[in-house]
């Protein structure tokens, strides 16, 4: 038997600040721009040079839960080992090739990507994935 189910992804580029929530980092990321001066659009109607703005992001209070995180173990960016940590039916699994482990939430913090005089290992979360929380 095979199941599938088709889910919208996003692939966002977001910069994240220290101290600072996902939703903040969203709301900073959608945030209307002007595109004015040398980089205006041109308007296919009009045929001229035209100022443009960005749209607002639909819900920008929506709130995000951290589901899994992509981290790289080594040196440096040509050296080195990735493994995922995955959030799955409540628990934190560590995947690491073939071996899969189920991890204590409280060392989820040892993968946050810590300053360099502050970090604890060479293990830092690389790509982070969350997932929109259901509106209430």
């Amino acid at each position: 038997m095979v199941r599938s189910t088709d889910e919208v992804l996003n692939n966002l580029s977001v910069e994240v600040h220290q101290n600072t929530s996902i939703t903040h980092c969203l709301r900073c990321f959608f945030s209307t721009e002007t595109i004015s001066a040398e980089n205006k659009v041109l308007c296919e109607n009009c045929c001229s040079l035209q100022e443009h703005q960005s749209l607002d992001a639909v819900n920008p209070d929506r709130l995000y839960d951290l589901a899994a995180v992509v981290v790289h173990c080594g040196t440096g960016i040509n050296r080195g080992h990735y493994i995922a940590i995955v959030k799955s039916h409540r628990f934190w699994l560590l995947f690491d090739d073939d071996a899969v482990d189920k991890i204590d939430p409280s060392l989820m913090e040892e993968f946050y990507g810590l300053t360099s005089e502050l970090q604890k290992s060479s293990e830092t979360g690389y790509i982070l994935f969350y997932q929109a929380r259901d509106p209430t």
